[in-house]
């Protein structure tokens, strides 16, 4: 049955209120039990076990969490992991002074996160059904400007008027209308949600999703594209570091040259795919946006004493830039990084939108905890090698190795959608449930 404009709107304001909130609440209680955990005896055994909790949540519970989410329902499994996570940030407050704790907080929150975060993401079909491009590109907007409202402005006042204490009593207030918009919605959609809901023993079992990942190649091009993206961005945080003091020098000036023009192009990226998107442009702009990283990759690779036939031509020409304030590299790396970023924002909006439309009715929190899971997985691997690349050869032949990985995805995945053939173009029914 169709909502009238009012409640669509209601339902709307709701769910992304509740986005927006949880993701200021999480900002605060990990910034937190990161506090707590590197005030023990040994800061980087503390941090390096919340870390690893934090991690544990997806690989342990993901999959498990996923099934439970589609069993129960979505408007269901929202409301307990919304619960889930008020008790685990309200335990945080039990470990202030003991350290060695935060850790088991940091688990606790992780695990129920896998219930409420795929939950989350099978709301779209029932909140932001008709425009669910749209809805995941709000749904990074509210998350980047909750987290960095609270991490940038709001944590560091907190913590030198009141201390740690503070942090966690403000995110535990702010979780509890999470919980009291997550309850409301879901008695909201009870009426339509039994069709989302995955019966007995089905909801716990992966054959569906396994054969609809092989039999839409669309889904299995989003899923590449999410973990290659994932993977780009934990290696870029491994390498980046040393790519910016050898690319742009150890100044602080140099240093916001660089990465200006990569914040600059996610933020255009954002708003872009926020006003844009349209649901069928989304795989050809998921497809797009990947091979934009991989370009954007292999150029920043590049940039060793300039860029290919460009350092070819200005050393021609007699070109210089002394006096200049920074070097040729760092000229050519704006424009590189202003794709880098654009890409990087907009693509894994165009691959949860594609999964929102073609996940099977009753697998949607399945298919989203199977690719965080997956995601999870294939960086733990990654990551490492990242790390003792950069150590050992340098952070630019470190980027252009994940770089060649991912023209190695990318020609797999245009090759499965070459040989699989055409299906139809996504689309939304706005009377019946995504199918």
């Amino acid at each position: 049955m169709a909502r009238t404009g009012a409640n669509a709107r209601l339902d709307e304001f709701a769910y992304f209120g509740a986005r927006a909130l949880s993701q200021a609440g999480q900002a605060f209680f990990l910034v937190a039990i990161l506090i707590t955990s590197g005030s023990g005896s040994s800061l980087a055994f503390g941090l390096s076990s919340v870390m690893a909790a934090t991690m544990a949540g997806p690989l342990v519970f993901g999959l498990l969490a996923g099934s439970l989410a589609d069993r129960l329902g979505p408007g269901r499994a929202y409301a307990l992991g919304a619960a889930g996570r008020l008790a685990a940030v309200s335990a945080g407050l039990l470990i202030l002074g003991r350290p060695e704790l935060a850790w088991v907080v940091a688990l606790a929150y992780s695990s129920v996160s896998q219930l409420f975060s795929p939950a989350e993401m099978a709301m779209i079909p029932l909140v932001g059904r008709t425009q669910p491009a749209r809805a995941h590109a709000l749904l990074v907007v509210l998350q980047y400007a909750a987290q960095g409202v609270a991490v940038l402005a709001l944590a560091p006042l907190l913590l030198l008027t009141a201390g740690t204490v503070a942090l966690l009593v403000v995110a535990v207030a702010i979780y509890v209308p999470v919980v009291a918009l997550a309850v409301f919605l879901g008695l909201r959609v009870r009426a339509r949600e039994p069709e989302f809901r995955a019966p007995g023993r089905r909801a716990f079992s992966f054959r569906q999703a396994t054969a609809f990942l092989i039999h839409d190649h669309r889904a299995a091009y989003a899923f590449g594209s999410l973990a290659f993206v994932d993977l780009v961005v934990k290696c870029v945080v491994v390498a980046l570091p040393a790519y910016l003091v050898a690319t742009a020098g150890p100044g602080r000036t140099g240093l916001i040259v660089a990465l200006a023009p990569a914040a600059l192009g996610a933020l255009l990226g954002l708003l872009w795919a926020g006003t844009q998107l349209r649901l069928s442009e989304a795989e050809r702009v998921m497809r797009t946006t990947l091979l934009g990283v991989i370009v954007s990759l292999f150029a920043l690779a590049g940039l060793e004493s300039g860029l290919g036939l460009a350092g070819i031509a200005l050393d021609a020409a007699d070109l210089t830039t002394q006096g200049a304030g920074f070097d040729i590299d760092l000229a050519l790396a704006l424009p590189v990084a202003l794709l880098f970023g654009a890409s990087l924002s907009v693509a894994p909006i165009a691959a949860r939108a594609v999964l929102s439309a073609t996940a099977p009715l009753g697998s949607q929190a399945r298919v989203f905890a199977s690719q965080s899971t997956l995601a999870e997985m294939l960086g733990v691997l990654p990551l490492l090698l990242a790390g003792l690349g950069t150590e050992v050869a340098g952070p630019r032949p470190t980027l252009g190795l994940v770089a060649v990985a991912g023209t190695a995805l990318f020609l797999a995945l245009e090759a499965a959608s070459a040989s699989r053939g055409a299906l139809q173009p996504l689309a939304v029914n706005v009377e019946s449930p995504v199918r």
